[in-house]
């Protein structure tokens, strides 16, 4: 299980820091660093507490090149601006590269099955619109996917839960999580891989302002589920962070780059049947 520290939610009110300052509110921004992979990227360093160490302000420099940033290595403005911004649960891995993947499904289809959904959206539309992101995927991915009831054993299990999701904590500015692949993943080993929506935020399905779309989330989300991680192009659909209201239905080229050269050998021939 990939575990988390949710103190990370109280960046807002830290204030502005510079290299070799000493203010103990850095350990909140050490942990969101360690949480989305930026300090995981230097190794297993030994960090000091309550100082803007050089291994703090190289892991914000990686963290500001990824979003665009001027890369001043100091936490400020702009810099908190970003970290306090609606995300996805899964770290931002593939530092200082545009689309970025883990591994394919090596198998001859995938399937999927849906179980609880959320009262914020009336029926079962939250549904229809996972449905219709997943489509949008498989235009472009040659892995064909199906739905299957629940009993089936599907692959991907996807559906609403509370923030302390026991697979992967989503409380605070994390909005959803889904996981890689079997080969790759990083929460769980064992099938189905979850797709999991944070029910503590408000959902809709028409794009309304103060609520997150379920079709663009989704659309990120399944993205992690066929093996794809972040990308640092703001266009894309597998960049990490969305807004209220924000819409993100349509894959970039970046994302089609992404999927196509992750699947760039698939032959189902080669590939060992589920059944």
């Amino acid at each position: 299980m990939l575990v988390s520290d949710n103190s990370w939610d109280d960046i807002q009110s830290v204030p502005t820091i510079q290299k070799g300052d000493q203010v103990e509110d850095v350990a909140l921004i050490q942990r969101y660093l360690r949480r989305f992979g930026y300090l995981d990227v230097l190794g297993d360093v030994e960090l000091m507490t309550g100082v803007m160490d050089g291994a703090t302000s190289s892991a914000i420099r990686s963290f500001q090149e990824f979003f665009g940033l001027p890369r001043t290595g100091e936490f400020d403005e702009v810099t908190k601006g970003v970290m306090v911004r609606l995300r996805c649960g899964l770290p931002d891995v593939g530092i200082s590269v545009e689309f970025s993947s883990r591994c394919p499904w090596r198998q001859n289809a995938l399937s999927f099955a849906f179980d609880i959904g959320t009262l914020d959206i009336a029926g079962t539309a939250e549904f229809q619109a996972v449905r219709t992101a997943i489509a949008t995927w498989q235009v472009v991915c040659p892995l064909p996917f199906s739905e299957v009831v629940l009993d089936r054993n599907p692959n991907v299990l996807i559906g609403w839960r509370p923030p302390n999701d026991p697979d992967l904590d989503m409380a605070g500015n994390v909005i959803a999580h889904a996981d890689f692949p079997p080969d790759c993943g990083i929460i769980t080993d064992i099938l189905p891989k979850p797709l999991h929506f944070d029910d503590e935020h408000l959902w809709s399905t028409t794009g309304a302002a103060t609520a997150l779309d379920v079709e663009s989330v989704g659309l990120h989300e399944f993205g992690h589920i066929l093996g794809l991680q972040h990308s640092n192009v703001a266009s894309a659909v597998m960049f990490p962070t969305i807004g209220l209201g924000e819409i993100k239905r349509e894959l970039t080229q970046d994302d089609r780059d992404g999927i196509l050269d992750l699947y760039s050998d698939w032959r189902r021939a080669d590939l060992k049947s589920i059944d």
